[in-house]
């Protein structure tokens, strides 16, 4: 499977050559900087400018439902050869797992591109459902979160080197202190950088006084402190998080750790004697048996009991995000009692 750079760089070259995209391409995963890079670089040069008016269409997940998206993407153009819909953010649609049902409706020379922010592939059903479909139907890409310092300098030096410019190796690691593993964020950082440095080098002490401290924090990681209990680091992610719903939505975090505990919880059933990480992996729907060593540890922190308290915690805590108790629940204070409630 090629590398969400290389599915980037294809799609940019694609579109440098005026050449039809497959008709749907759906990028997804918790890495911003390429589903940005993705949809900026397909929205703005894919259409014809006169022709954007009429033939591009962009919809957001929050707003819209599928019924709204297909109304526009099964829809043909009797001037232009090429048209495009748009779905941002479609991790908030309400029923996106209908989108199986439309892709084969989409007629030649329409592009649906789906931006979904959250690990999509992730869920067994969705990465079944996918797989099923034709490739010259559907492309599917993964952004998956930012994990090492080799990945995080390379969106650095794409980022310097698309602005024509140079950044000293102090200035980068830096920045990385700073900002943490999120590209998208490092991105519009040196954007910013870039404008005061002029044509000199971007360094160290121009990210000093530029850049406050903005540690960003991926879903992936909450996750992972969670399940592996280091209570101090998961408080102090849900905090940042908490404190910054419009990147953090309280929905995509609750969805996160439902999926992982429900598998944890499929763990515990699995006899003691048959828990290999092959078959671990195979019970669980895993893409690989790297992952199911992330099961067996937090299987043995969190019992068959503990787990399923834990799965009810997180449906009470959506129910009453929902409006479904009571109360005055906020997003903040929600977040917070369930991540303490969970590693305490």
């Amino acid at each position: 499977m090629a590398s969400i750079l290389q599915e980037t760089k294809l799609i940019e070259k694609t579109l440098k050559d005026n050449n039809l995209l497959p008709r749907v391409i759906i990028a997804s995963g918790e890495e911003s900087y390429y589903l940005d890079r993705i949809d900026k670089a397909i929205s703005a040069n894919y259409i014809a400018p006169e022709d954007r008016e009429t033939e591009r269409i962009i919809l957001y997940g929050v707003d819209a439902t599928m019924s709204d998206v297909a109304l526009h993407a099964q829809s043909t153009s009797l001037f232009s050869s090429k048209r495009l819909v748009v779905v941002r953010d479609a991790q908030l649609m309400t029923d996106f797992d209908k989108v199986a049902k439309l892709i084969p409706k989409i007629p030649n020379g329409t592009t649906l591109l789906v931006i979904y922010r959250g690990d999509l592939l992730g869920k067994k059903k969705y990465a079944k459902m996918f797989a099923e479909q034709p490739e010259d139907r559907l492309r599917v890409l993964e952004s998956p979160a930012i994990r090492n310092n080799r990945d995080i300098t390379a969106i650095i030096s794409q980022v310097v080197n698309s602005l024509g410019t140079t950044i000293e190796e102090r200035a980068r690691q830096k920045l990385v202190e700073l900002i943490g593993y999120n590209g998208s964020a490092l991105a519009s950082e040196i954007e910013k950088l870039s404008l005061a440095a002029g044509s000199a080098p971007i360094t160290v002490a121009l990210v000093e006084k530029l850049v406050g401290f903005s540690r960003h924090y991926s879903i992936s990681e909450l996750r992972k402190s969670v399940a592996t209990h280091k209570s101090l680091q998961a408080i102090t992610i849900a905090e940042a998080m908490a404190n910054d719903e419009k990147n953090y939505p309280l929905p995509r975090i609750l969805s996160t750790l439902f999926d992982f505990f429900s598998n944890l919880l499929v763990y515990h059933f699995i006899p003691n004697d048959q828990r290999t990480p092959a078959n671990i992996a195979a019970s669980l729907g895993l893409r690989s048996q790297y992952q199911a060593d992330e099961y067996t540890l937090a299987g043995n922190l969190y019992s068959a009991k503990r787990t399923l308290g834990i799965v009810h915690a997180i449906r009470l805590t959506d129910a009453r995000y929902k409006g479904a108790d009571d109360g005055d629940y906020r997003a903040e204070a929600l977040l917070q009692n369930l991540i303490s409630y969970i590693v305490w």
